[in-house]
């Protein structure tokens, strides 16, 4: 569900003739197309935990090992998915 809403939201940002929300929708897609997939699951995996406030980062570190990286690979995952939908939204919107 986020994948849609957010590729959506994305897709119409880059065909708008604002300059501020087609430079949010670019730099979007700039990041994450821009930086291969295991970078990403990298620094999600060993830097978000050190982002978040202490005891999420620490709930995360404590985690049981095969559960401890779904959540992050799952939603990193879904916003790569993102992609394809701002993808589609725009060749749409260019259509009609």
């Amino acid at each position: 569900m986020l994948p849609l809403l957010l590729g959506s939201c994305l897709g119409v940002m880059r065909t708008a003739s604002s300059r501020l929300a087609n430079a949010v929708g670019a730099t979007y897609v700039e990041i994450f197309r821009n930086v291969p997939l295991l970078v990403q699951m990298f620094l999600w995996y060993f830097v978000l935990p050190e982002l978040l406030p202490h005891a999420w980062g620490l709930a995360m570190k404590q985690m049981p090992q095969p559960w401890g990286q779904f959540p992050l690979s799952l939603d990193l995952l879904q916003l790569k998915g993102v992609l394809y939908i701002i993808e589609i939204m725009i060749q749409i919107i260019q259509k009609c």
